[in-house]
């Protein structure tokens, strides 16, 4: 496949996306063959960064990809099943050797008026547990589950709170060194 046919632009300017495609019947296999290492080089060359999207949680394909990225930022909720995927996942990341000045922390789908009641962990807590910088916070916005269901990102919705969050994450976290 040509690089130029899977290569998106988006409403974020100079941020191009190569989304998943179809359900592959081995993830695995594709992820850590020859073909993702040849994308990415490739990528690479046309790119000053190369950002792969994976899942928080710990398996084979997430670190891997995590350790083939630029940086790496890992996404939570306040929930404590996703605080202890996400600390899973980056204590597999710094045992196979990944820098931790390459990790940001963000946490996502925050709800301050249920951390402040004390339902859900605050992100001062969120961050502490995971030990790397905060790069931001997105609030709870129901866009969220609008840009996931029609397959865009959140940051091209045009009202979303979460999409404006968003894009002033990634440019802080595209500028870290």
């Amino acid at each position: 496949v040509a690089l130029e046919n899977i290569i998106n632009s988006t409403n974020v300017p100079n941020l191009y996306l190569t989304l998943a495609g179809p359900l592959s019947p081995n993830p695995a296999e594709l992820m850590s063959g020859p073909l993702i290492d040849e994308l990415i080089s490739k990528c690479r060359k046309i790119f000053d960064m190369v950002i792969i999207d994976t899942s928080s949680a710990s398996t084979d394909i997430s670190v891997r990809m995590g350790l083939l990225s630029d940086k790496c930022m890992l996404v939570t909720t306040p929930d404590p099943v996703s605080v202890r995927s996400g600390q899973s996942l980056l204590s597999e990341l710094k045992k196979e050797g990944l820098p931790a000045d390459r990790c940001r922390l963000l946490v996502n789908c925050v709800r301050l008026k249920l951390a402040d009641e004390g339902y859900l962990a605050d992100v001062e807590d969120i961050a502490e547990a995971f030990g790397i910088p905060v790069c931001g916070v997105i609030p709870y916005d129901e866009n969220m589950h609008v840009a996931f269901t029609n397959g865009c990102p959140v940051a091209d919705l045009e009202d979303s709170e979460a999409g404006a969050h968003l894009s002033r994450v990634f440019h802080r976290f595209l500028l870290t060194e």
